[in-house]
């Protein structure tokens, strides 16, 4: 099973952008599948649904700190650091999908109980396998 599929699949079990993103890639950083999803759980809907970043790129940002974090090229050669690189996913998801806030992706708030329970039933989450989809594309790029 690709990555693309496996975090799609993650989605549509849990509902879940930021912990389908970050437990695609888990094990590939010595994180056990558990641990990314318990990590990840409070940043989908834009971070606590607030609707701020969307949650799939939270998730990629999660996934870069592992993969690009902490290492400096003590040589002259001059290497992205997390933070460049970090920089790119956003633009890319933005350049893809004309925005990066979760609200402004699904046209809804989430803030609420009521809310959220009127976004399931009206399933506002439908693009969210696209999003998800899109930010793994980009992971695989920048990787």
């Amino acid at each position: 099973m690709s990555r693309v599929e496996h975090a799609v699949n993650l989605f549509k079990e849990r509902d879940n952008c930021s912990q389908a993103i970050l437990a695609t890639y888990a094990n590939q950083y010595g994180i056990e599948e558990k641990t990314a999803l318990k990590i990840a759980e409070v940043f989908s809907g834009g971070i606590a649904r607030r609707g701020n970043i969307c949650g799939a790129l939270s998730g990629a940002l999660m996934v870069i700190g592992p993969h690009y974090g902490g290492k400096k090229d003590l040589n002259s050669t001059p290497r992205k650091s997390a933070h460049d690189i970090a920089d790119e996913v956003p633009k890319k998801f933005e350049d893809q999908h004309g925005i990066v806030f979760c609200r402004e992706l699904i046209h809804f708030d989430l803030t609420t109980p009521e809310n959220r329970k009127l976004a399931h039933d009206r399933k506002v989450f439908h693009n969210c396998p696209k999003f998800v989809t899109g930010v793994v594309e980009i992971l695989e790029e920048v990787l």
